[in-house]
């Protein structure tokens, strides 16, 4: 997904995600039709829903424009610890209990962005 959206980026700044987003919301109403499931989430998740969608375009604007002033290197891994700031976000906010493997993993990302930056 990043490399395409870098390549498709070079011309474009807001195209490409305009793009992704469609490609993602006709996608997601296939799946609802034909899985006959309710097309929205209940009322009371609207705004972290809507938190979470404002986030996840901004952060690929970033990524876009971080690609276009020629920094994709550090944008590129910074973007690849989301899933780390998940499971950091599960176990500060939801209390989830963390395993060793998932410290062990969280504590590699921030060690190797300590390495990279350096």
């Amino acid at each position: 997904y990043f490399v395409l959206m870098h390549a498709a980026s070079r011309e474009a700044t807001f195209w490409p995600l305009i793009a992704a987003r469609t490609t993602g919301v006709a996608v997601m109403l296939a799946y609802v039709l034909a899985a006959r499931q309710p097309a929205a989430p209940p009322s009371r998740i609207w705004p972290l829903a809507m938190l979470g969608g404002i986030l996840d375009v901004a952060a690929n604007a970033m990524y876009v424009l971080a690609g276009q002033s020629g920094r994709l290197d550090m944008a590129a891994v910074l973007g690849s610890l989301y899933p780390g700031t998940t499971v950091l976000l599960a176990w500060l906010l939801l209390k989830e209990k963390l395993t060793r493997p998932q410290m062990a993993g969280v504590l590699s990302a921030l060690v190797a962005i300590i390495l990279i930056a350096a």
